[in-house]
């Protein structure tokens, strides 16, 4: 459902691509927690995706990636 929302018009895209849930976590962070490589590609995509915004433990969904890469290896 997410994926098709995403797909969908670029406005309603941005809004859910930026939307943060109580934890302040967005659909991207969320996608990097999951592992969800089709819905991470989707919204990185969209030219309007908000990379800086940081959830309620401060974190990007780049360093929400590199701590989870960090404790795999």
């Amino acid at each position: 459902m997410l994926l098709s929302a995403l797909a969908s018009d670029i406005p309603a895209k941005k809004r859910l691509a930026d939307t943060q849930d109580t934890d302040g976590n967005t659909a991207l962070m969320l996608a990097v927690t999951h592992s969800s490589i089709n819905i991470i590609q989707t919204i990185c995509a969209h030219p309007d995706t908000d990379f800086s915004l940081t959830n309620n433990a401060s974190d990007t969904a780049l360093t929400i990636a590199e701590k989870a890469a960090d404790e795999m290896f």
